[in-house]
């Protein structure tokens, strides 16, 4: 059975990977003479590799360029060791390179490194312009472009005898190939086209110009192979500077990708879908995919829980079953290059009910309060889906976001709160601010020990919140104040101001207000005036010298003067009592007497 060789060329990279009988071969092989060498260095001595490692018959299995493989086959079909010659194609073809090439180098106006690229023919009445079918030629900043239908919009060319060059020359004359190639030949390589009728075939090589023969069908695949095997790769090494560079390229996702893409071996696959998904609800979701035309499945990683369809060019996902799980999109042909995307499938859950919390006791003009609610089952998921209303929208309040709320004009309003699709309404009353305060008397007095004095605080307008009164009494040990009741405790004889401030809710002063408080002995207490001590001491004489008629007579007339001055000056309830007492026992006596 020989030995299976399994050949792998990243011609962009330099990069040769061996597989001997499915295992890598090792540092030392012959094959590692080809490391970071480009084709044309070791691709002639590559079967005389084969041969030294395989020491029998070998089999060939190669994945890279067209232009290589043509190449390649040539030379290992010539190799009696050589069982057979298998060509494994590229993913990203030299189609989908030229294409995204030319995208970038439109995307950037490359001016400092153009690729040059003169395309002659000896043909006689074969033009350019027949080759090229239908091209259009336009100038745009000094360099000439041509868009190809034969090239898928192949590279551009320019003029500029200091960029990058490189000539592709096609004839049908024998005598003049060979010629062609000496003359055109140089460090850069050369691409020499026979026109014939038979398929691709690679001629030979000579001081760096490749000859190779095809049909008039061919050659346009032959030219565009050409440019991506042996051009661009050369090329991009000075282009891809520019490309790292260029603002253009890295903030432009697409472009940035397809300039990634230029040198990659593997395909972009791209799932983008919401992480959590509504049961029932069918979703539309993105794919991307590098190169575009790349055949690709896609499919839940368990199809009974969710279905992929497709309207035009959209694709969608009906979930059906609950849980978590993987979208996969696989390359049709390459299973084993594949992509994806997790999400959950859910049951939606929607509020039920709506209950408020109270609202503070008190809304002033200018105040700044909140709504606070709750939500039945709170797990909902549309419990953030929420709204408010104000009816009537008169401008007695606004909305401030959240559930916070201004206060604008006294009045009142309906505000109504919707989540998801249950709401709940409440009635919010707006009061005016406090403006002004006042004791209902200036000055009171009070007997001590007599509690029962009420002095009323009056906040004005009427209706209004009321904010908040402290009160302060400036001797305490003369009184207190009950702020709940308005009631005046005393506490000793003296006398005490009381005063209320009125502040807003910032602790503002807005109004304030005094009383003058006296508090009087508990009861009248007999206090000996002297016209009562006369009076007492006349009526002790008068008694004493009752049986003296002279000066007994002069102590009761003159106790009756003094008794009655002292009621004329009213000194007490009390003395006035004794000074009767007093004319009713002289008066007693005086009639004892006769």
């Amino acid at each position: 059975m020989g030995n299976a060789f399994i050949i792998k060329y990243d011609y962009f990279h330099s990069n040769l990977s061996v597989l001997q009988n499915g295992k890598a071969t090792s540092q030392l092989s012959q094959f590692s003479r080809c490391n970071n060498q480009p084709f044309d260095v070791w691709f002639s001595e590559l079967p005389q590799y084969c041969i030294a490692e395989a020491n029998n018959s070998f089999s060939i299995d190669f994945t890279g360029g067209e232009i290589h493989s043509l190449i390649l086959r040539s030379i290992f079909t010539s190799c009696e060791q050589c069982n057979s010659y298998k060509f494994s194609r590229e993913i990203i073809n030299a189609s989908h390179r030229i294409k995204w090439f030319n995208e970038l180098c439109l995307a950037i106006h490359n001016q400092s490194h153009k690729l040059s690229i003169s395309i002659s023919s000896t043909i006689t009445n074969y033009s350019i312009d027949k080759i090229s079918n239908n091209s259009v030629f336009r100038k745009l900043d000094n360099t000439h472009f041509i868009f190809s239908d034969m090239l898928d919009t192949a590279v551009a060319f320019s003029y500029k005898s200091k960029d990058y060059s490189s000539d592709i020359i096609i004839s049908n004359t024998d005598d003049h190939i060979q010629q062609l190639g000496l003359n055109r030949a140089s460090n850069i390589p050369q691409l020499v086209i026979r026109l014939s009728n038979d398929s691709p075939k690679f001629l030979g090589v000579n001081n760096n110009a490749y000859f190779i023969s095809c049909d008039s069908n061919s050659m346009l695949s032959i030219i565009r192979n050409w440019m991506c095997d042996f051009i661009l790769p050369s090329y991009y090494l000075t282009f891809q500077r520019l490309l790292a560079s260029n603002s253009t390229i890295q903030t432009n996702h697409n472009l940035k990708t397809k300039c990634d893409m230029l040198t990659s071996t593997v395909p972009y696959l791209k799932l983008k879908i919401d992480s959590k998904i509504k049961l029932g609800q069918t979703i539309a979701f993105e794919f991307i995919k590098y190169p575009e035309d790349l055949k690709c499945t896609i499919s839940a990683d368990n199809q009974s829980a969710a279905s992929v369809g497709k309207r035009g060019t959209q694709l969608f996902l009906n979930p059906q079953k609950e849980g978590n799980y993987k979208l996969v999109a696989r390359v049709k042909e390459h299973p084993e290059l594949f992509t994806s995307a997790d999400f959950l499938i859910y049951r939606y859950i929607n509020v039920n009910s709506i209950g408020f919390n109270s609202l503070p006791k008190q809304i002033a003009v200018g105040d700044t309060f909140q709504i606070q609610y709750t939500v039945t089952p709170t797990n909902a998921h549309d419990r953030n889906q929420v709204s408010w209303e104000i009816v009537p929208q008169n401008k007695t309040i606004s909305f401030q976001g959240g559930n916070t709320f201004a206060a604008l004009k006294p009045g009142k309003c309906t505000v109504t709160l919707r989540v998801g699709k249950a709401s709940q309404s409440i009635s919010v009353t707006i009061l005016d601010a406090a403006k002004d305060i006042k004791f209902d008397k200036s000055s009171i007095s009070v007997k001590l020990g007599n509690n029962s004095s009420i002095i009323t605080t009056i906040v004005s307008p009427p209706n209004c919140a009321v904010g908040t009164i402290k009160y302060h009494v400036s001797d305490p040990s003369i009184l207190s104040f009950d702020r709940v009741n308005g009631q005046i405790i005393t506490k000793a004889e003296g006398s005490a101001v009381l005063t209320a401030v009125l502040l807003d809710k910032s602790g503002r002063l807005v109004s304030d207000c005094k009383c003058n408080i006296t508090v009087t002995p508990p009861k009248d207490i007999i206090t000996p005036d002297p016209l009562s001590v006369i009076a007492l001491l006349l009526l002790i004489s008068y008694i004493l010298l009752f049986s003296f008629d002279t000066l007994s007579n002069t102590c009761g007339f003159a106790f009756i003067v003094v008794s009655i001055i002292s009621i004329i000056k009213k000194r007490s309830v009390y003395t006035v009592v004794s000074c009767i007492i007093s004319v009713v026992i002289l008066i007693t006596m005086l009639f004892l007497r006769k």
